[in-house]
C-alpha cells in the first residue's frame, strides 16, 4: 500500500495543522543539510594530489582515442566503462589539475547524500528522518577513502545509480507505472557499468516488495534485474582471463566481512586496538536487535529494517575481495589500498538510514515529554557525530595529503625532463612512491609518452639483461631524495649501461666488467646519502 501523507510517522506536535517554522524549513530545505555536511567534512580533499591508481585512470584517459575499446576490458573483477568516460571528461576539462577531480568526487558524494535523503523521505514520508539519514551519510568517516581518493569514484558512481534504482523501484511499487520500472532497470545497468558490487541490489529490491506488503507475484518485476545479473556474471566468466583477479581465484573471507561491518561504526585507528571477533559480535547483536524491535513505531521500524537490509546486502561483496588491512596510527600508508573504507560506500548508506530510524525513534520517545527538548537532543547528537566524522576524516586525509605531496614532488620533478625524454626511453626511479604498476602510468602521464619502460629495479653493476643494456643511450636514472628533491643521475647510469653492454658483447674482456662494476659502485656511493 502506498503512503498517504507527508506527515506520517511524525510526532503529534509536528503533525498538527500548523507546523512550527522549524518543521516547515526542514520540509522545504532539509536536503540542503546533507549537501552542506558533505562539503564541510570533505572539502579537505581539495589539497590532495593524485596517488597510485589515479595515474592508471589518467593514462587511460590520455590514450582513450587510440584505444577506446579499453572501457570494455575487465578491471580487477568487474567492468567500469562509465568511470573510464568520466575520467575522460575530467581530463578534458581539468587536465592534470587534481583539484578539479576532487571537486567532482565531493560533488558526487553530495549528490549521493541527497539521494539518501530523497529515498528516506519517499520511504517514510518524513522530512526529518530524511534529513538525519542524509546528514549522517554525508559526514560518515567510514567512507573517507571513497571520497578522498579519486580512483574510488567507481564506488561513488555505482552507488549514485544504485540509489536512483532504489528510488525508482519504490516509486514503481507504489504507482504501478511500468516506466518507473524500466528506468529503475536502466539505473541498475548503469550502476553495474561503474562497478560490479551492486549485483546485490535485486535482494534489496525484493525486501522493498515485502516491506511495501505487495504480493509475491510482484517479485516477477525482479526477473529483468536477475537476468542482467546472470548476463553480467557470464560476461565476467568469459573474459576472466583479462582480470587481475580471475573469478576462480576468489574465495570467501569472513574476516573481511567483520572488518567491513565494524569499520562502518568504529574508526580504523580504534578498531585496530580491539578484538575483532568480540567487537563484531557485540555490534551485530545490538544493530540486529534495534532493527528487529519495532515498539509500535511503524515508520521508524521500516527505516531501521530497510537500512539494515541495505547494510547487510551491500557488505556481501567484501567476502570475495583481497585481504583487508586497517591503517593503524604511524602505520604504512600502503594499507590505504587494502582498507575496507573504499569498499563499504553503499553499505554506509544503509547504516545511515538505519541510524536515522534509531534517532527518529529516540526523538519520538523524548517528544512525549517535551518536543523542544527532543529536537535539541537530536540536533546535539547529530552535531556531535558530524564533529567526530570531521575529525576522523581530517586525520585520515593527512595520510592522503602527505602521500600526495610526495607524489607531486616526484611528478613535477620528472615533468621538468619532458622535452628531454623521448619515446622508447627507460627510466630507473629510485625511492619514488608506489610500485612499478603505478610508476609506469605515472611516468607516461607525466611525460606524455606511450613507449616508456620503468625498470623494476635499477641494478648497479653488470647485469645479464640484453634488452635493458640495448637502450643504454635512452636510459635515465632519477632519485627522490629525503630532501624531497629529484636528483638526476642519468649520465653516470648511461655510462654504466654502455660498459655493461660492452661486457656482454666481449665477455673475454674482463676490464669492461671491472669498469662497469666500478661505475655501479660509484653510483651507489652517490645515491646512498640521498636516501
Amino acid at each position: 500500500m502506498g503512503r498517504t501523507g507527508e506527515k506520517k510517522g511524525l510526532p503529534p506536535a509536528a503533525a498538527s495543522a500548523h507546523p512550527d517554522p522549524m518543521e516547515r524549513w526542514v520540509t522545504s530545505f532539509g536536503w540542503l543539510v546533507p549537501v552542506c555536511v558533505a562539503l564541510a567534512v570533505y572539502h579537505v580533499a581539495l589539497n590532495n594530489f593524485f596517488t597510485w591508481d589515479d595515474f592508471i585512470w589518467l593514462d587511460r584517459a590520455r590514450t582513450f582515442k587510440n584505444d577506446w575499446l579499453q572501457i570494455f576490458r575487465i578491471d580487477v573483477t568487474y567492468f567500469d566503462p562509465l568511470v573510464h568516460l568520466m575520467f575522460l571528461f575530467d581530463s578534458a576539462v581539468g587536465g592534470l589539475d587534481a583539484r578539479w577531480y576532487h571537486c567532482v568526487d565531493i560533488a558526487l558524494h553530495a549528490a549521493n547524500s541527497c539521494l539518501v535523503y530523497r529515498f528516506v523521505r519517499q520511504l517514510s514520508g518524513d522530512a526529518r528522518s530524511a534529513l538525519y539519514a542524509g546528514a549522517l551519510f554525508a559526514g560518515s568517516f567510514a567512507v573517507a577513502d571513497a571520497v578522498l581518493w579519486s580512483s574510488s569514484r567507481v564506488d561513488l558512481l555505482s552507488t549514485l545509480f544504485a540509489l536512483e534504482a532504489l528510488i525508482l523501484f519504490l516509486k514503481y511499487l507504489r504507482s504501478d507505472a511500468k516506466r518507473d520500472l524500466l528506468f529503475a532497470l536502466i539505473s541498475y545497468i548503469l550502476a553495474l557499468g561503474s562497478k560490479g558490487t551492486p549485483l546485490v541490489l535485486p535482494a534489496i529490491l525484493f525486501w522493498l516488495i515485502i516491506q511495501e506488503r505487495k504480493g509475491l507475484e510482484r517479485a516477477a518485476a525482479l526477473v529483468p534485474f536477475v537476468t542482467v545479473n546472470v548476463l553480467y556474471v557470464l560476461l565476467l566468466k568469459v573474459n576472466s582471463s583479462q582480470a587481475s583477479m580471475p573469478m576462480e581465484k576468489m574465495h570467501l573471507n569472513i574476516r573481511n566481512l567483520l572488518y567491513a561491518f565494524c569499520d562502518l561504526l568504529i574508526p580504523e585507528g580504534t578498531l585496530a586496538t580491539l578484538d575483532l571477533a568480540a567487537t563484531a559480535t557485540v555490534l551485530f547483536i545490538v544493530v540486529t536487535a534495534l532493527a528487529v524491535i519495532s515498539k509500535h513505531e511503524k515508520t521508524r521500524g521500516e527505516l531501521r529494517r530497510t537500512g539494515y537490509c541495505i547494510l547487510v546486502a551491500a557488505l556481501v561483496p567484501v567476502l570475495v575481495t583481497t585481504e583487508f588491512r586497517l591503517l593503524e596510527k604511524e602505520g604504512n600508508p600502503i594499507a590505504l589500498l587494502l582498507s575496507p573504507s573504499h569498499r563499504i560506500y553503499l553499505a554506509s548508506a544503509g547504516a545511515a538510514i538505519f541510524a536515522a530510524g534509531v534517532l527518529r525513534f529516540l526523538e519520538g520517545v523524548i517528544a512525549r515529554l517535551s518536543p523542544t527538548v527532543a529536537t535539541t537532543a537530536v540536533v546535539a547528537i547529530l552535531a556531535g557525530v558530524i564533529s567526530v566524522d570531521a575529525s576522523v576524516t581530517r586525520e585520515r586525509d593527512f595520510v592522503w595529503e602527505w602521500n600526495g605531496k610526495i607524489t607531486r614532488v616526484a611528478f613535477e620533478g620528472l615533468r621538468a625532463y619532458r622535452d628531454e625524454i623521448g619515446e622508447g626511453a627507460q627510466l630507473g626511479l629510485i625511492s619514488f612512491p608506489g610500485s612499478n604498476g603505478f610508476l609506469t602510468p605515472m611516468a607516461k602521464v607525466c611525460l606524455g609518452r606511450n613507449d616508456l619502460t620503468v625498470l623494476q629495479k635499477a641494478q648497479m653493476g653488470v647485469i645479464d639483461e640484453a634488452e635493458t643494456v640495448a637502450r643504454a643511450e635512452r636510459s635515465y636514472l632519477f632519485v627522490l631524495g629525503n630532501d624531497l628533491r629529484i636528483h638526476d643521475k642519468s649520465v653516470k647510469f648511461r655510462e654504466q649501461l654502455v660498459l655493461n653492454r660492452m661486457a656482454l658483447a666481449f665477455p673475454e674482456r674482463k676490464d669492461y666488467a671491472f669498469m662497469c662494476n666500478n661505475a655501479g659502485k660509484t653510483l651507489v656511493a652517490e645515491i646512498t646519502p640521498l636516501l
